[in-house]
């Protein structure tokens, strides 16, 4: 009877470790898996911004050719 107190208690232990084990690696895995969001989001976000800076770049220059032009 003792040894088999000792092998229960032993398993609900072990039980209660890989519980909390799991746990933290599905926390792990959920913060990885926010974080590439996250990188997509800005990666999309920085691509938007470039693209928009460009237009605005040429815009200036064909604006800056055309008021040289009127002189």
């Amino acid at each position: 009877m003792a040894v088999q107190d000792v092998l229960s208690a032993r398993l609900e232990v072990k039980d209660s470790f890989t519980s909390k084990l799991n746990s933290f690696v599905k926390s792990v895995l959920e913060a990885e898996t926010a974080f590439n969001s996250l990188v997509t989001k800005m990666e999309s976000s920085n691509l938007k911004l470039e693209q928009s800076l460009d237009r605005i770049s040429k815009k200036m220059e064909e604006s800056s050719n055309r008021i040289a032009g009127q002189k």
